[in-house]
C-alpha cells in the first residue's frame, strides 16, 4: 500500500471480515483534507489479515474515546489516520509527519528500510505494535 492510499483511508474504507477476508477499499478522493492521492486514481482493494482486523478494532475504540473526550465527532467519514498526540487533534495526518516519523524510528533502529512495505498484514502495523522478531524473519 502506498503512503498516500493509507493517508486517504477513512473509518469506512477499512470493511470488517464478518467472517470472510477483511479488507481496504482504497478509494480516489480529490477531497482529502490533509491532500493525500491515490496514484492513478484507480480504486482497489487490500486484503488484510485478521490480526490487523483486531488492531483496527482497537485503535477504533481508541480513537472514539479520544473523539469523546476532546467533544469532536467521529463518523463514518472521519480519515482513519489522524493525529492522537497534540493539535490539532484528530487532523488527518500529513505525508511529511508520516516521513519524519518513520525517519526517526529508522535512526533508532525500530524501523528496518521497506519493513513497511513488504510482507502480509503486521508489516502493516504501526511500529509500536510489530510483534518480537522470531526466529527466520
Amino acid at each position: 500500500m502506498r503512503i498516500g492510499e493509507a493517508l486517504g483511508l477513512r473509518i469506512s474504507d477499512f470493511v470488517m471480515g464478518r467472517g470472510g477476508t477483511p479488507y481496504l477499499e482504497i478509494v480516489p478522493r480529490l477531497d482529502n483534507a490533509n491532500g493525500a492521492r491515490v496514484k492513478m486514481m484507480r480504486p482497489r482493494r487490500v486484503y488484510v489479515g485478521s490480526d490487523l482486523e483486531r488492531l483496527f478494532a482497537d485503535y477504533l475504540t481508541h480513537l472514539a474515546c479520544s473523539a469523546s473526550q476532546w467533544g469532536v465527532a467521529v463518523t463514518a467519514d472521519s480519515a482513519l489516520l489522524v493525529n492522537l498526540q497534540r493539535p490539532p487533534l484528530l487532523a488527518p495526518l500529513r505525508e511529511g509527519t508520516v516521513r519524519d516519523k518513520t525517519a526517526a524510528l529508522r535512526k533508532k533502529g525500530s524501523v528496518r528500510p521497506g519493513g513497511l512495505r513488504t510482507g502480509s498484514g503486521t508489516a502493516t502495523r504501526p511500529p509500536c505494535c510489530w510483534p518480537e522478531p522470531q526466529s527466520g524473519w
